[in-house]
């Protein structure tokens, strides 16, 4: 449990960095009302994985169906909060909306890979070192 908090956390951190740094070098200024929308959009989107997660064994047909649903879960609810906020949204900027969500889920999925990657590597090495103490 406490991996996953910090998983999420870490997901957290780095969404709501990306989107203040996009909305940052698009010229926009950063009001309470961005800020508190960007923890939001934040929040919901690394707490999602929790909602879709399931005990069963997942086929690459089931993680790939999850994550369409997640990722349009994650565009209805930036759309969303753009009309409740009143913000005017052109067909272009909700396309150029859905690039900065590829982009930041391609990045996340990136990261935990390496991440990944590198808690394998150390854990071959652990069985390797046991596996020639135990001859």
């Amino acid at each position: 449990m406490r991996s996953f908090i910090k998983n999420r956390c870490i997901m957290f951190c780095i969404i709501f960095s990306v989107l203040v740094l996009i909305h940052f070098f698009r010229g926009g200024e950063l009001s309470n009302e961005v800020v508190y929308s960007f923890m939001f959009v934040s929040f919901f989107s690394s707490v999602m994985s929790f909602v879709l997660k399931d005990n069963e064994k997942f086929s690459a047909r089931r993680v790939m169906i999850y994550q369409f649903i997640y990722l349009c879960i994650i565009m209805v609810t930036i759309v969303g909060i753009s009309c409740l906020l009143g913000w005017k949204q052109s067909l272009s900027t909700v396309g150029i909306n859905f690039i900065i969500v590829m982009g930041i889920y391609l990045l996340i999925k990136y990261l935990l890979f390496t991440e990944d990657k590198k808690e394998a590597e150390g854990i071959n090495t652990a069985l390797k070192e046991r596996k020639n103490n135990m001859k």
